[in-house]
């Protein structure tokens, strides 16, 4: 077997659906939520955990409730500028997904992919650290938790995603490509990827 360190970068290079195109370079736009310097930095080791290295998180202002109707002419304006791999979506676990909020986001996110980057992959990260942190002495965290990511799960398949739970604020320097969040973010890449070949072979 391969060892851990390595195994991110074998994927890239042995998958077919290979994620790493534009030197690492993803887009990180939180909606309605702003990450803790705890959180963000979780993010990096998360995505690279499965990534690998370079990886290079561009982090945008975040979007506030409202504001989605601008994400069309704002997200082709960052995806025509330069070469992406990806773009990652970060929601708070703590909030009630909602159709004309995050659905209006996550529907402008693929079309805007699917018309001036191919090549990149979309990603939607569920950040539990803030629900984890004020749940953290009470014995039904667990069960909170498990409705809260269903919730946010069968919204996200509503426009043809997956979503990955994420603690980012305790996410390890180096997560094992065993960590559940690691994989979450595996398989939504995967799904995205085979999503884009039946959508480039139609």
């Amino acid at each position: 077997p391969l060892p851990a360190s390595l195994e991110a970068y074998a994927r890239r290079v042995l998958e077919p659906q290979a994620h790493a195109r534009a030197g690492g370079r993803i887009l990180v736009l939180p909606l309605g939520h702003e990450p803790a310097e705890a959180a963000r930095a979780g993010l990096e080791s998360l995505l690279k955990a499965e990534l690998g290295e370079p990886l290079q998180l561009a982090w945008q202002p975040p979007v506030r409730y409202g504001e989605e109707d601008a994400l069309p002419a704002q997200l082709a304006a960052l995806l025509s500028a330069e070469a992406v791999d990806g773009l990652a979506l970060v929601v708070n676990l703590a909030a009630t997904p909602e159709g004309e909020n995050h659905g209006h986001a996550f529907a402008a996110a693929r079309a805007a992919l699917a018309a001036g980057a191919a090549q990149a992959r979309l990603l939607v990260v569920v950040d539990e650290s803030s629900w984890a942190a004020r749940f953290a002495d009470d014995a039904t965290l667990a069960s909170r938790l498990d409705e809260r990511r269903a919730l946010w799960a069968r919204f996200a398949a509503g426009y043809g995603l997956r979503s990955c739970p994420a603690d980012l604020a305790r996410m390890p320097e180096r997560p094992s490509p065993d960590h559940p969040a690691v994989k979450a973010v595996r398989a939504a890449l995967q799904a995205d990827s085979s999503a884009a070949a039946t959508a480039a072979n139609r």
